[in-house]
């Protein structure tokens, strides 16, 4: 099914879609049962947004200990953006239990991390615990 043209009622002018939240792998291996498939591979979500329309997606890293699949580093989320100019914006994680390696938010471990994030071109930080928010880093 293709997807269908968003125009703005003001203009006229098709709009861009952005995808808020993808899980998107180099190579998936893990698969998340017996009877299912492994999350998607780049070339596997590129396919799906061209199919829906899509413009560009929002990558969420998987690395935190309730994952039920296989973990990411921050370099395959930025290698999969930088393979894929202008289809991916990738968001970073950070898991606000690791007080020892973050500090806690809003600490300066905290602060230097989230740095390290931003300086790799990270748009937003996903918290890596259930019923967290996620937050868009300003310049």
């Amino acid at each position: 099914m293709k997807g269908v043209p968003v125009q703005s009622v003001k203009t006229g002018k098709r709009q861009k879609i952005i995808d808020c939240h993808a899980h998107v792998f180099m190579s998936p291996k893990i698969r998340l049962s017996s009877r299912a498939t492994t999350l998607l591979s780049m070339e596997q979500q590129i396919a799906l947004m061209d199919a829906k329309g899509i413009d560009q997606t929002v990558i969420l890293p998987i690395n935190n200990a309730e994952s039920p699949t296989e973990h990411q580093s921050a370099a395959e989320i930025i290698f999969i953006c930088e393979k894929y100019p202008g289809r991916f914006i990738p968001f970073c994680n950070i898991d606000p239990r690791h007080t020892d390696a973050v500090g806690f938010a809003g600490g300066a471990k905290f602060d230097f991390i989230l740095g390290e994030y931003k300086a790799l071109g990270s748009k937003g930080l996903d918290y890596s615990q259930r019923g967290m928010t996620c937050s868009i880093l300003s310049g």
